[in-house]
């Protein structure tokens, strides 16, 4: 993986597109961004293999109707290598268009997820975290359902149309299926988005979480 290679896209959009109007609470203006991200088959092949055995100990499903394994990184050692990795940071930071480093908060910092019509997907929400990065692990097929729907406007107009008991409107959301051997990097802090339920299939996915580096 080369660091200051431009990574073969799929999808790019800017976070004002996102939006719709100019934000004060953001890194950069980068939105979202699915990308070949070219990590190790064999280190993300063990990072679940790792997962899928401390599944039934160590997930738990309670929040946004997801079912995860939070803080993954203390318990398999190749997520904190992936983590810490210098060229992933340095890549993603270019992508960013600015430094960026782990989240420093280790429960937060790396999540392993799985999704199925009885694990759940993930509601719709805003993160609290500033930059996220997501990368499947596997994805079964045939899976019905499970791609991230980005709601393109203000989250507060989102969700007061949640809050109201009506569906967010189709014309409104961006879709980004999800790809075997691409990542998707977002920043989703402010940014209403949700994984849509699946109806018959799973995927398995290592959630990784940085912040920009503070400027001296």
């Amino acid at each position: 993986m080369n660091a200051h290679t431009i990574p073969e896209l799929r999808y790019a959009m800017s976070r004002e597109a996102i939006i719709g109007h100019e934000t004060a609470w953001k890194v950069s203006s980068f939105g979202v961004a699915q990308y070949l991200h070219g990590y190790d088959p064999a280190l993300l092949a063990a990072i679940e293999e790792a997962a899928l055995k401390l599944k039934a100990s160590h997930a738990v499903h309670k929040h946004l109707d997801l079912t995860f394994i939070t803080g993954a990184d203390r318990f398999i050692p190749e997520i904190k290598e992936l983590l810490h990795d210098k060229l992933r940071l340095e890549r993603l930071s270019d992508m960013m268009g600015t430094k960026l480093e782990p989240y420093p908060l280790s429960i937060v910092g790396s999540t392993v997820t799985f999704m199925n019509p009885n694990d759940g997907a993930v509601e719709w929400h805003c993160d609290g975290v500033p930059v996220t990065e997501l990368i499947p692990l596997s994805i079964s097929n045939p899976l019905v359902g499970g791609h991230l729907e980005i709601y393109c406007d203000d989250s507060e107009t989102g969700r007061a149309i949640l809050e109201a008991g009506r569906e967010i409107p189709r014309n409104s959301v961006m879709r980004i299926d999800h790809k075997m051997n691409y990542a998707t990097l977002g920043q989703f802090l402010g940014v209403l988005h949700r994984t849509a339920p699946i109806r018959f299939g799973e995927r398995v996915t290592l959630v990784l979480n940085q912040r920009s580096v503070a400027k001296p």
